[in-house]
């Protein structure tokens, strides 16, 4: 029996008894039928039919079925086949196994629908022309001493069992553009709560049938994002056209897209299915700090991945229609993701990571190459996403946003993980209570941005409980080594003006010291440690006298490792 693949430990899963269902039929046996004449044994292969379908969940209309493609696949036997009609029909047999859900669908109706149906059906009509959505002019045709009445029958008969069988098989990078009447073997896992939830899209948890799975053959679980209505069908095709057009890269701190599917005006993507996003990451692990060097080399090495990551976003390429013939190309393409924020980074336990997802504000836009050699960056308008996390450029309606909003937000990201880190997410809250306020003055917003406009002709500055809190860490010892390289390189992101921002290339250049921590550093089993106090782990440090000159050592010592 092939394993039907559950979700994974920590995976909750809410609808387990509908996956029982499905599981329970999963290795179903199909004998030849046994009967006196065709037509008996016709009448119980179409009766154990009946009990091989199972639910149909996902489009939510009340008793739809449809039968697995295995299943499927053991009924149209030519065995089977020569048990039902005539065996010395040799070319009818034949294509009937070439047709299976042709066949099956006859086979279903075969109470209204004779053997000339089907040997006419089968001469006008291949399985890839299903469904049928009306009356092919050539059923009318099928009997001539058909009543009018007999004729719609035939008709209906065809269309209504159709859906139980045109069941779509999903393929990795495959868009899927599915027709009302085929059924959608996925059961959506997250029925109370959404994995993640927008203005204009909603995440959940889904199971896809394993027969109809071929998006990823290690799981079954995926995370399936629906964009509502056409109107917001953009946004939809933005997010799968930016990954498209993303240069080839090996990073594994992106979350891209597996597949997609459109069905009644509504659009899906599919997306590999971690265990929350790293806000609830922060919330619900107790971060080890500098007390276990492990955890903290781990930790370094996550933030180097989604400096990675963005370089790989923002990175210039030339594009694929340029003509190298007519000379070196005027313009260029890079991206921007204008969005990120801890919501929009996914924790995957199964490997470790943390990965930048949701693509849905960003966008694939054109560099210009001026005469000088100078580049001119594509500037948008678009204030989509977090407020929060969003950089000073974005403060207002005339001023134009490009890549360096992203250097800001990932800079921004970046300094509320060293908070977490050494404080956890208490002190993560109190740094956010601190931020939050008025962005310039009696009202305007209140909000927790990073920046803020005080009174004055002073200009757009940091929020003094950003000021403060780089300052403190400046000033503590631990921030030494590695971890001090980190909290440079984010002041320098957080730069007000965005043309003193480093380039994400700069920063990945500047943080290659977190990539390079051996590997004898990174044996981290993904089992969260019994947590040290970062207060006592300092304490300890004073009490010894042990300056710290290497972040790396001051570790080793905490841990008591070698």
């Amino acid at each position: 029996m092939a394993n039907i693949t559950r979700p994974r430990e920590g995976q909750e899963c809410t609808a387990l008894p509908r996956l029982t269902q499905w599981e329970e039929k999963y290795d179903t046996p199909v004998p030849v039928p046994v009967g006196d004449s065709p037509q008996d044994r016709l009448a119980v292969l179409r009766m154990s039919i009946k009990s091989w379908i199972v639910p149909e969940y996902f489009t939510g209309q009340e008793g739809r079925t449809f039968l697995p493609r295995s299943t499927l696949r053991k009924i149209v036997r030519q065995d089977v086949i020569s048990s039902v009609i005539d065996p010395g029909d040799i070319d009818l047999v034949q294509k009937a196994c070439r047709n299976p859900v042709i066949f099956v669908t006859w086979l279903s109706g075969s109470k209204y629908l004779n053997t000339k149906f089907l040997k006419t059906t089968l001469e006008r009509l291949q399985d890839g022309e299903l469904p049928l959505h009306d009356c092919p002019r050539w059923i009318s045709d099928i009997e001539e001493d058909y009543r009018q009445d007999y004729r719609q029958d035939l008709r209906d008969v065809f269309i209504l069992h159709q859906q139980q069988f045109v069941v779509p098989v999903f393929k990795k990078q495959g868009r899927h553009s599915i027709k009302a009447h085929c059924s959608i073997p996925i059961s959506i896992l997250t029925t109370d709560k959404p994995l993640g939830e927008g203005a204009f899209n909603r995440v959940d948890k889904v199971y896809v049938h394993p027969d109809h799975n071929k998006i990823d053959k290690t799981t079954n679980v995926f995370a399936l994002k629906k964009f509502e209505s056409r109107a917001i069908q953009m946004s939809y095709l933005r997010e799968i056209n930016l990954h498209k057009r993303l240069p080839p890269s090996n990073n594994k701190h992106i979350v891209r897209p597996l597949a997609s599917l459109d069905w009644q005006d509504k659009y899906y993507i599919f997306f590999p299915c971690g265990n929350g996003d790293l806000e609830k990451y922060m919330r619900e692990v107790k971060p080890e700090g500098c007390s276990h060097r492990r955890y903290f080399c781990w930790f370094l090495q996550q933030i180097y991945g989604l400096s990675e990551a963005l370089e790989v976003l923002h990175k210039a390429t030339i594009p694929t229609t340029n003509d190298q013939s007519l000379g070196p190309p005027t313009s260029l393409i890079a991206g921007f993701h204008h969005d990120i924020k801890p919501e929009n980074i996914i924790w995957f336990p199964t490997n470790k990571t943390w990965r930048v997802s949701d693509f849905g504000c960003g966008k694939i836009a054109e560099i210009i190459i001026k005469s000088g050699g100078q580049h001119i960056s594509h500037q948008t308008l678009n204030k989509m996403g977090n407020v929060d996390y969003g950089a000073p450029e974005g403060w207002g309606d005339d001023r134009g946003c490009s890549r360096p909003y992203d250097i800001w937000s990932m800079g921004c990201l970046f300094l509320e993980l060293l908070v977490w880190l050494l404080g956890g997410y208490g002190t993560l809250k109190s740094f956010r209570s601190a931020r939050n306020g008025y962005v310039a003055g009696l009202g305007s917003t209140i909000d927790e941005r990073f920046y803020e406009l005080p009174p004055g002709d002073g200009g757009i500055d940091l929020r003094q409980a950003v000021k403060e809190r780089i300052k403190e860490m400046k000033a503590d010892p631990f921030f030494q080594g590695e971890l001090r390289v980190l909290l440079d390189v984010v002041v320098e992101m957080m730069k007000i003006d965005a043309k003193d921002r480093p380039t994400a290339e700069k920063v990945r250049e500047k943080l290659k010291c977190l990539e390079n921590i051996s590997e004898t550093e990174l044996e981290f089993t993904g089992s969260f440690p019994v947590r040290v106090s970062t207060e006592k782990s300092r304490e300890s440090l004073t009490a010894k006298g042990e300056a710290c000159s290497g972040i790396t050592v001051s570790i080793r010592q905490a841990d008591g490792s070698d």
